[in-house]
């Protein structure tokens, strides 16, 4: 049962694309994301305009609200950018450190059913795309403007999109927004969904 304080406010609900482009107007060069160990960061603005370009691809690659996208990789500021640039677009996050046992990932993937997995692209990592559905698209290197030429991954592709863009969001606040995996007890990774 839900109770109704008097006197406190309701909660909103406020879309990542509403925080994003809120916190790039108010504080367009201030640092949001950081990656001490790579010497790497974005600012908000930098974080909106990547974000824009990536909701287009995603557009065009007929992704939906709920449509899965698995990122395999490291810690990295590339992970934390696709974190907010997926649900900026409305699709579902799922994040699986590459890391883990090689068996538990092509458990998640199998599992997930992702429409699109995002991966740093690695001799471990690779031979899954050939055994496993879905679209396959390493993600290369990220950089303040977007990829390096050369790298042939996501973040150059995203070169080819407009950042002035703002392509419409796909999802609701009833919509999953991430899926992430804990091994608990058992060593079998299990699923925890959130909604936008």
């Amino acid at each position: 049962m839900i109770e109704i304080v008097p006197g406190i406010p309701e909660i909103q609900y406020r879309s990542v694309l509403t925080m994003i482009r809120e916190h790039a107007k108010n504080a367009p060069k201030q640092a949001c994301l950081v990656s001490i160990e790579q010497k790497k960061s974005l600012t908000w603005r930098q974080l909106y305009n990547l974000s824009n370009r990536l909701s287009a691809w995603l557009h065009e690659m007929h992704i939906l609200a709920n449509d899965r996208i698995l990122v395999l990789s490291k810690n990295s500021l590339e992970n934390l950018f696709l974190y907010f640039g997926i649900q900026r677009h409305g699709a579902t996050f799922c994040a699986v450190n590459i890391d883990i046992n090689a068996n538990h990932i092509a458990e998640l993937v199998s599992r997930l059913e992702p429409k699109i997995v995002l991966y740093e692209d690695s001799a471990e990592i690779a031979p899954l795309a050939s055994r496993r559905g879905g679209t396959w698209v390493p993600f290369g290197n990220l950089e303040a403007d977007g990829g390096k030429a050369g790298d042939k991954g996501l973040f150059e592709l995203l070169n080819n999109f407009d950042e002035h863009s703002e392509p419409e969001e796909v999802s609701t606040e009833t919509d999953d927004a991430v899926i992430c995996f804990t091994s608990g007890t058992t060593d079998s990774p299990k699923g925890v969904i959130h909604s936008f």
